[in-house]
């Protein structure tokens, strides 16, 4: 465990007390309630490091004291728990039962932080899909305009038979022409896609900070 000083107290506060105190709040509560509802996840534990480390010297020394000698408390408190018979244990969870409203005071911002941070990590992945998805179909579209057949060639007044030599370099120069006609369209296609997809990306973005509505 890491042993950098998050607030010098007295008595200094180290990120392993800082884990060790949430770990055991997290253990407390799931023992008062009868069931685990705190989810710590790689989220919770920065936040909430730094959550508690601004709070610190504003604590009583007391509740400092009990957060600073956090990594003893939890290994004493996991080894001797199941050790304890059952009128000392009921004893211990009255007393917990009294002390959980604060450390949830303590814990809840952070929790609630945490939430929205996902929340917003889960949408930036789903922008991010539709983006994907979108430039997908983009590109099929442009690929599938290229495979078309060149555009018709308009008929204007029959001309005379030019000569075998002249018959060829027209036919080149019709597929030249036919060749450019196609490569403009893709490119126009291609335009209006990137125009779609970024028009389509903005209004995302601006639904996820709450400038727009979706729907």
């Amino acid at each position: 465990m890491s042993n950098v000083i998050l607030n010098y107290g007295p008595p200094p506060l180290t990120e392993e007390a800082a884990d060790a105190a949430l770990d055991l709040i997290d253990f407390i509560a799931a023992q008062v309630r009868g069931v685990d509802l705190i989810d710590v996840t790689p989220t919770v534990r920065p936040l909430w490091r730094q959550h508690l480390a601004g709070l610190f010297q504003q604590l009583p020394p007391w509740t400092r004291n009990w957060y600073a000698n956090a990594p003893l408390l939890l290994a004493t408190t996991r080894a001797q728990w199941p050790l304890l018979d059952p009128m000392l244990r009921s004893t211990v969870l009255q007393q917990w039962a009294n002390e959980l409203p604060a450390m949830l005071w303590m814990l809840e911002p952070v929790l609630a932080q945490a939430q929205q941070f996902e929340h917003q990590q889960q949408q930036l992945a789903q922008v991010l899909d539709h983006i994907a998805q979108m430039r997908v179909e983009m590109m099929k579209s442009v690929a599938d305009n290229m495979r078309e057949e060149p555009v018709a060639e308009p008929r204007g007044p029959t001309a005379p038979t030019p000569a075998p030599a002249q018959a060829d370099q027209a036919a080149s120069e019709r597929a030249a022409i036919n060749e450019l006609e196609r490569m403009r369209n893709a490119s126009h296609n291609l335009g209006v896609g990137m125009v779609k997809m970024t028009n389509a990306t903005i209004g995302l973005m601006n639904a996820m900070s709450g400038r727009v509505r979706i729907g």
